[in-house]
């Protein structure tokens, strides 16, 4: 049977399908999967990747990877790319990799990260002998350019050799010591000392003699005075260390340190940490729910922060998931009075999430505490549980009267919607709970039509109104035509850009007295640039009333003829409306032609649901030798779906 390490060289596009997929594995199988790749088909990973691998795959490379995906990896983090890329540098640097080193010296140097790079492996980075561990290669290439280099050229590059910690280096610079600066002929005399060799430091005169009393006196090397005179100190400063992948032990300390803070930066600081050590595997969701209170910030892990999404955090926030699910099937079980106690007290309860849904009834009750005042990612903790639960329990639980509206009024302008929530919102929600989910970003469009149909409410209305570019079209044309014609809606078009405001009133031309009205109040707010805008403002007004309304309107806001704009007047000098069309021929609104997938509310039934990962989880979890027969499989059709290539994967015995 066909493996990965069998097989020739993969093509990029393969190899970036397979580490895609890679994202979604289990931390604890990623080292054995990468450990059986061919070394090319690695580094070669790492550069088509552009450094975006998953924590255990990175982590894996820099301790125990090969050469050339150390070296690949260092390019990338001198790029910028990947997570840490400074971290990344240090990292590689403690491997004394002579491969990657070299990598350092085909960057220019004065890039930052290449020039502090190239001093620590120049002086400050020292092997067993206390000093420098500087690479053949790296030797060679530094000869070569000394040999090569006057004293004009590459004065960073002059100023890197005369630091190094390596006295061939310096020997090759002695034809040139005259031309060397203080600082540098210091350096160099001091480092050939260290390394026994004041013979040729008194040897070459150009080091010491005409450089002032510091180096000499009555003609003899002052070669002990110069460590007083200069400050020969490593300017190099450690990068602060990565968010490291904490033990279970220094996390339960940690945990109790932040609670003892009671901020919300320190929470934060708790959530980045318990996602790091998910994501390099070195704690489980069972751990970390076990020891991470309050049980909103645990419950937020079981959804990614979204954005650029780090690799793996879909795969450790479904892992989360997988396991709070566990937990609540157990001890919640289908009874919503649980269900709905946990829920309305998920902002309150000071405890971790085991200990909440052992007890949910507990009498022990806090106050509501504001969704605004909790770190970042907590927020959706109670929307996140409601998903978790069968839709017909979610139902009852929210039915229940003791479920606390203000948890239910939070949810609703938050992610992850459920149907359970988004049904009991429309049908019974508040006039608060409605607008909160009419504002709400990930509300689907059939969701706003419903609330539309239930209420005219018009702050609704303007809510959804306020999501114009983000909704479709039949929404947003149905919401303008539901606006009242009011000094509330007035003031909401006074304060949209000229194009939105502009697609508004065109769908509120049945009554143009107010459309005339709400002009007369907006376009002197336009900047002054906005002059098409104007012009299709007035092209409008004269489709409605008649081009002498539009006269009027401008002489009002000029004030006199003169003033009046060009096109305006071309129009009165013609007695039609023509120019003004023309002027604001081809404005108008840019809306998206294609909306988001979930607008259609598919994902209401099933919100946290992924099944890429559930396949993983399945069939792939710690059999390192069927993700690499999937390798072999995808090599030779790269173009198959991935879950075609994890089924037959899964035939594997």
């Amino acid at each position: 049977m066909p493996d990965a390490s069998s097989a020739g060289p993969a093509p990029e596009k393969v190899l970036l399908r397979f580490f895609r997929l890679l994202e979604s594995a289990r931390p604890a199988d990623i080292p054995a999967v990468l450990a059986a790749l061919p070394e090319a088909d690695l580094a070669e990973a790492v550069t088509a990747m552009e450094g975006r691998l998953t924590r255990a795959a990175r982590d894996h490379i820099l301790a125990r990877g090969p050469a050339s995906a150390l070296a690949a990896s260092a390019r990338q983090a001198i790029r910028g790319r990947g997570e840490d890329p400074d971290w990344i540098i240090d990292r590689v640097l403690t491997r004394f990799d002579p491969e990657a080193d070299e990598v350092f010296f085909t960057f220019n140097s004065a890039d930052p990260r290449v020039h502090r790079a190239r001093r620590a492996i120049l002086r400050d980075r020292q092997g067993p002998d206390g000093h420098a561990v500087v690479a053949p290669g790296v030797r060679r290439r530094l000869l070569a350019l000394t040999r090569a280099k006057s004293r004009l050229q590459e004065a960073d590059w002059w100023d890197e050799v005369a630091d190094a910690d390596d006295p061939e280096l310096l020997l090759a610079l002695m034809p040139h010591a005259a031309w060397l600066t203080g600082r540098q002929a210091a350096r160099v005399i001091a480092t050939l000392d260290a390394h026994g060799l004041r013979a040729e430091v008194k040897r070459n005169r150009g080091l010491w003699e005409c450089r002032g009393s510091a180096f000499s006196r009555l003609g003899f090397p002052r070669i002990n005075n110069l460590s007083w005179v200069y400050t020969f100190r490593s300017d190099i400063t450690p990068v602060q260390e990565s968010m490291e992948a904490v033990s279970v032990d220094q996390y339960r300390e940690l945990v109790g340190e932040a609670a003892s803070l009671k901020s919300p930066q320190a929470a934060h600081r708790l959530r980045v940490l318990a996602w790091a050590a998910l994501r390099a595997g070195t704690m489980s969701p069972a751990e970390v729910l076990e020891h991470t209170r309050p049980a909103a910030l645990a419950m937020s892990l079981a959804v990614s922060d979204g954005g650029g999404h780090l690799p793996g955090e879909q795969r450790a926030a479904d892992d989360m998931r997988f396991c709070i699910a566990g937990y609540a099937a157990e001890w919640l079980a289908d009874d919503p009075d649980r269900w709905g106690q946990a829920f309305s007290r998920m902002y309150t309860y000071k405890g971790t999430i085991l200990e909440l849904f052992a007890k949910p009834d507990s009498a022990v009750r806090y106050h509501f505490v504001s969704v605004e005042a909790l770190p970042d990612g907590a927020r959706e903790a109670a929307n996140i549980l409601l998903a978790l639960a069968p839709a017909d329990v979610a139902a009852r639980a929210l039915a229940d009267p003791a479920t606390w509206d203000e948890t239910i009024t939070a949810a609703a302008g938050l992610t992850p919607l459920c149907r359970a929530l988004v049904d009991h919102v429309v049908a019974d929600g508040t006039l608060q709970q409605r607008r909160e989910l009419a504002a709400n970003g990930a509300t689907p469009d059939p969701v706003l039509a419903r609330l539309m149909d239930e209420s005219a409410d018009p702050h609704l209305l303007l809510r959804i109104m306020g999501r114009a570019t983000a909704v479709g079209r039949e929404i947003i044309e149905r919401a303008y035509a539901l606006a009242p014609r009011d000094d509330q809606v007035m003031r909401w078009i006074s304060g949209q850009d000229p194009a939105e405001a502009l697609d508004a009133l065109r769908h509120m031309a049945e009554d143009p007295a107010w459309v005339l009205s709400v002009l007369r109040v907006t376009i002197p707010r336009w900047r002054a640039d906005a002059q098409r805008g104007r012009m299709a403002a007035y092209a409008l007004l004269a489709e409605l009333i008649g081009v002498e309304a539009v006269w009027a309107l401008e002489l009002e806001l000029a004030g006199s003829l003169e003033a009046m704009a060009p096109r305006v007047r071309e129009s009165m000098a013609a007695g039609d409306a023509e120019p003004l069309i023309e002027a604001a021929r081809g404005f108008s609104a840019q809306w998206p032609r294609n909306l988001p997938s979930w607008r259609d509310g598919i994902d209401l039934d099933h919100p946290l649901d992924r099944p890429l990962e559930n396949l993983v989880r399945a069939h792939l979890d710690g059999r390192p030798d069927r993700w690499l027969h999937l390798a072999a499989l995808l090599q030779a059709t790269p173009d198959a779906r991935y879950e075609d290539l994890i089924a037959e994967a899964a035939r594997l015995p």
